[in-house]
């Protein structure tokens, strides 16, 4: 719970210092509009990120200040756009090229005040009849941008961004890791080792655990089994079956129902790690998702949508386990939180 509060401060601190943005140019041009200066914080704000050497930087509160500002912020957009289409024509999804740009936007704001800083002294050289201003007003736009993206740096970092959920069909019924709840299973009449929806479930550790049956339950209906499934406390330390979240299904050749078990709509009995080494398990699944980690061995598979640290957004995990010759022997589909541990 520690990690999931820290970084819903981080998340905060983000948004908060991104609200500042618009915020500081909007009373710009406000104060231009009206043709009166600007508050003296928008002043001292702009004066207190100037970096090192002498400050230049004059409390001027100019239409030519406004376009310095509005330059620096269409940058930024024009700069998100060249470094997303760069990364789509390169063979990303699109979901996955914002994410490159969202990860990137420090130092797409750094390059954008480089370009029009050198701009303007490329102008200037040209107009020299003209005097050069360096404005405080508009270098507190820059500024709030240059936290912004620092932040938003550290926090995706931390936090990672939302992914696509994997779905496990069953018989016509949907199962989803991370999502479904115990009352999902025991509505569409799945049975779970003959637990009741207020049977009372304890949290348990599962790592130092080599056999998950201990820590799992027989997923069932009609009488035949489908493989086995484990539910744990959202966030808690017990709950009632009923309450709680369906964080990992596992299935094997030797349950009685395999072969009605898909994954993202893909019979898992028909696949083999043939498959897998023709076409990448995201593919294979039609998965698009911006962060995406893919293993493909001889005898395992491994792809885990969201791979930063899950303090915040689920990460989902596909894996399966093979023969030497690429006949199944495991298949497991489990979402991981901070809150589930």
């Amino acid at each position: 719970m520690g990690f999931y509060i820290g970084a819903l401060l981080f998340v905060g601190m983000t948004l908060a210092c991104a609200f500042t943005v618009p915020v500081v140019y909007i009373t710009l041009r406000n104060a231009v509009m009206a043709e009166r200066e600007v508050p003296d914080w928008v002043y001292k704000l702009g004066h207190a990120v100037h970096g090192r050497g002498p400050d230049h930087y004059e409390d001027l509160t100019t239409p030519e200040a406004l376009r310095e500002a509005r330059l620096f912020l269409l940058g930024i957009l024009l700069g998100n756009l060249l470094v997303i289409a760069y990364k789509y024509h390169s063979g990303l999804n699109l979901y996955a090229a914002g994410y490159f740009a969202l990860r990137a936007e420090f130092g797409i704001v750094l390059v954008m005040r480089i370009l029009v800083v050198q701009g303007k002294n490329l102008w200037w050289l040209f107009h020299r009849h003209e005097e050069m201003h360096s404005y405080s007003a508009s270098m507190a736009v820059w500024g709030t941008a240059f936290f912004t993206s620092f932040l938003l740096m550290l926090t995706v970092s931390i936090t990672g961004v939302p992914a696509p959920p994997l779905r496990v069909q069953i018989a016509g019924s949907t199962l989803t890791p991370g999502l479904s709840r115990g009352k999902d299973l025991l509505a569409a009449g799945f049975s779970l080792d003959g637990n009741s929806a207020d049977t009372e479930v304890e949290y348990a550790e599962i790592k130092g655990v080599y056999d998950y049956k201990a820590l799992t339950m027989e997923l069932r209906r009609d009488g035949k089994c489908y493989g086995r499934v484990r539910l744990v406390p959202n966030g808690k330390l017990h709950a009632k079956l009923k309450d709680c979240v369906l964080v990992s299904c596992y299935f094997t050749p030797e349950d009685e129902g395999f072969s009605e078990v898909a994954v993202q709509g893909k019979k898992i009995a028909e696949l083999k790690a043939q498959d897998f080494q023709k076409q990448p398990p995201a593919e294979l699944f039609a998965i698009e998702a911006p962060d995406v980690k893919e293993s493909v061995q001889v005898d395992f598979v491994l792809l885990r949508l969201q791979t930063e640290p899950y303090t915040l957004f689920p990460s989902y995990v596909f894996e399966g386990s093979f023969t030497m010759e690429g006949e199944p022997l495991r298949y497991k589909v489990h979402a991981d939180h901070t809150l589930w541990e």
